[in-house]
């Protein structure tokens, strides 16, 4: 049976944490549920181990080992995902939440998470490493690209599509049949409308870009 390793180890990671072991159980899928943190300020963090990634490459059997990202900034999921990949690690199956309702038809990729509550609907699909946070409605042939983060509360009527990379804050809505370029920042509590470009902040209501997302990154 695998061991999960949850890479970084804040707020975001002991919820994980906390979402793998409801799953756990629910259906025993990990013999041990561990924290990856480059800095390693602890040797535990509530009742897990934490090791380095530098700790990890020294093991043998690599296989027994799959990683999900707990960082909520999408560009270090990104980096964090080329990290993992380059050193031969696999990505979890999706981690999905016990009390969150994914349609048969919905299309869910490896390392993505979804969390308490949410609810994903008939062909949508989560692309790989995104993360639904708790409460979300996803629509019905909605499409959200790799490390998305999609933030609590938040509603994506049928048929869009947000492209990789995004961050949708929270209690957000976006309109059905719209598009949202890649690299793309949806402020809190915005109503989207219409299309949005690769690479802005939009935000109000209705949402209207403020800005260029120049150094690709949602917290500074």
């Amino acid at each position: 049976m695998a061991r999960l390793g949850i890479y970084g180890c804040g707020g975001l990671g002991r919820e994980i944490l906390e979402l793998a072991r409801d799953i756990n159980e629910n259906d025993q899928k990990w013999d041990e549920a561990f924290f990856i943190d480059d800095v390693k300020r602890a040797a535990e963090i509530d009742g897990a181990n934490v090791r380095s990634f530098e700790e990890l490459l020294d093991l043998a059997a690599k296989e027994e080992i799959v990683i999900v990202i707990a960082i909520g900034e999408p560009a270090i999921r990104v980096a964090l995902r080329e990290k993992i990949a380059n050193a031969g690690f696999s990505f979890s199956q999706p981690l999905i939440h016990p009390s969150a309702k994914v349609a048969r038809d919905a299309k869910v990729e490896a390392g993505a998470i979804i969390c308490y509550g949410s609810f994903v609907s008939s062909a949508a699909i989560v692309k790989s490493s995104a993360l639904i946070q708790p409460s979300v409605c996803v629509g019905h042939d909605v499409t959200i690209g790799e490390n998305c983060v999609i933030s609590s509360f938040s509603a994506l009527a049928g048929a869009c599509s947000i492209g990789d990379n995004c961050y949708v804050g929270m209690n957000a809505a976006i309109r059905e049949k719209t598009s949202i370029g890649a690299w793309s920042i949806v402020g809190m509590g915005s109503i989207v409308h219409s299309d949005l470009p690769e690479g802005v902040i939009a935000v109000g209501s209705p949402a209207r870009v403020v800005k260029n997302n120049e150094n690709r990154r949602v917290f500074r």
